[in-house]
């Protein structure tokens, strides 16, 4: 059975009897399509003035169902985006962890830099030599 929106349908193409009989020949529609159910709006009775405690409930619950939905797609966003940059990360690492000397972890760094961030050419600059204190050669910048 495809899903049909309700703009999708004319008034004319769906006769009430139709739907009422369909409903009671299978008493398990509802199961195998909860969707249907928690989308359905059943008003109090015409001519009741109180508004059904039940139906409130129902709209409130239904407006906080949509919300946490979308707020659930907003994380899943977040997270793939996340996962993405966890995994940029762990391949810098394991390029630093490789690198076996300076020269190969400023090209590590330079590679991933260019092909993770999408900018076009990237330098680097040395501040301090490794572990000495002294001042790098003044100027030292990675080739692009």
């Amino acid at each position: 059975m495809t899903t049909t929106s309700t703009e999708e349908l004319a008034s004319d193409d769906v006769d009430e009897a139709a739907v009422a009989a369909y409903l009671r020949a299978h008493p398990d529609f509802f199961q195998r399509n909860p969707e249907v159910l928690t989308a359905l709006e059943v008003p109090h009775r015409p001519g009741e003035r109180a508004v059904s405690l039940i139906e409130r409930q129902v709209a409130q619950l239904r407006t906080r169902n949509a919300d946490l939905e979308q707020r659930l797609s907003e994380l899943m966003r977040a997270a793939r985006a996340n996962e993405r940059v966890g995994n940029r990360l762990l391949g810098l690492g394991r390029g630093l962890l490789e690198a076996d000397s300076i020269d190969a972890v400023l090209a590590t760094v330079r590679e991933t830099l260019l092909s993770d961030s999408g900018v076009d050419e990237v330098a680097l600059r040395l501040l301090g030599g490794p572990g000495t204190g002294e001042a790098a050669e003044p100027g030292r910048y990675l080739d692009p």
